[in-house]
């Protein structure tokens, strides 16, 4: 009878290699990230990190009525671009409509009532404005005739003769007596000509005097009060400030682009009746894309603006761009309630709307370029 003998020592070290195995693979399993589906896979290769990001439009307007109607044409779909005032729906209220034919109807009674306004003479006034038209007529008159134009060539020749005959003295072919008498000459000459820019001077503010008298005149006749005859001025000019404000609501009906770019959504249809403020069309410019990656704090923080990256987009083929990190929110945000860094990107596929889908943001390990 053979007896088997079993070794304690070998059963023992047995043991310890399987619980040194499990617990190898529970620490793997916490550590290691867990992996999602599409985009949303991440891995450190000692070079770089990968991300999932979310692709946003770089500007987004809403568009909506301020008051209900109901929705006669729906000229744009989602997907089409469109330009600046181009027509995207049409819409009718009709208390709005009302509101305008009242307001027209009222207008046109008023100007038909509308007679011309009498202005109360005043002989005074009249008189005084007749006489400061005369007066500046006069003064212009006055002003147009008088010239200092021969005050000034009359001073230029004396001064020429005067240099003349200093010349002629020193070449003793004049006398003293004949220079003496040429300088006395320029003297009076240059008197007759500051009195006369004086008196140039003089004219022309007696000119703007009356100018300004005649102007004061007009004023005052234009002052007078006058009868309305008709009585219906203000309500004319009332009746025209509510056409006015009628035809901008009336004219809000017809919904028109605000400036170009892509229709994003379209939330109504024919038929449709739109209370105010709600929601028409998402209109986006899409010449620039905004990707926005969720990191951990510690991330973020190892993250500066400029950093080099790699952006990939979801389109048929995927399309990778190299870009710059552009901002760097260390608040976490409070819609998803992580960190998260922006890119802005021109958009590698204007004809594709990639707003609201998923991408991927590669960066350099330890975020920094």
């Amino acid at each position: 009878m053979k007896v088997r003998i079993v070794n304690d020592g070998n059963i023992e070290s047995i043991s310890w290699t399987v619980v040194k195995i499990f617990v190898t693979l529970v620490v793997f399993s916490l550590v290691l990230p867990p992996v999602s589906r599409g985009w949303s896979s991440r891995y450190e290769n000692g070079l770089k990190t990968v991300l999932p990001a979310r692709i946003r439009a770089n500007q987004v307007n809403t568009i909506s009525l301020d008051f209900t109607a109901t929705a006669l044409a729906v000229k744009v779909k989602a997907g089409e671009r469109v330009i600046a005032g181009q027509l995207l729906a049409e819409f009718d209220n009709a208390e709005v409509r009302q509101n305008l034919e009242r307001a027209e109807l009222r207008a046109a009674m008023a100007k038909k009532r509308m007679k011309p306004a009498k202005r109360l003479k005043s002989p005074i006034l009249d008189e005084q404005y007749r006489a400061a038209t005369m007066t500046r007529e006069a003064a212009k008159a006055r002003l147009s005739s008088y010239s200092v134009e021969t005050y000034e060539t009359a001073y230029a020749n004396a001064r020429k003769e005067t240099a003349k005959l200093r010349k002629l003295m020193d070449q003793h072919l004049a006398t003293s007596q004949d220079l003496e008498t040429a300088r006395k000459q320029e003297d009076m000459d240059l008197q007759n000509l500051r009195s006369a820019k004086e008196n140039l001077l003089r004219l022309k503010q007696e000119a703007d005097a009356a100018d300004s008298q005649l102007k004061m005149a007009k004023l005052q006749l234009d002052d007078q009060p006058t009868i309305d005859a008709g009585g219906s001025r203000l309500d004319l000019e009332d009746a025209e400030i509510v056409v006015e404000t009628a035809r901008s609501r009336m004219a809000s009906l017809q919904v028109r682009a605000p400036r170009g770019g892509t229709i994003l959504q379209v939330s109504v249809m024919k038929g449709d009746k739109v209370t105010g403020g709600a929601p028409l069309f998402q209109l986006a410019d899409l010449s620039n894309l905004i990707v926005e990656v969720p990191v951990t704090g510690k991330m973020a923080q190892s993250i500066e603006i400029g950093s080099k990256v790699k952006v990939a987009f979801p389109t048929d083929p995927p399309i990778d761009l190299k870009a710059k990190v552009s901002e760097v929110l260390l608040v976490p945000d409070q819609l998803v309630q992580s960190h998260v860094v922006r890119i802005v990107i021109p958009n590698p596929a204007p004809s594709t709307i990639l707003v609201g889908m998923e991408g991927a943001v590669e960066f350099p390990h330890g975020g920094r370029s």
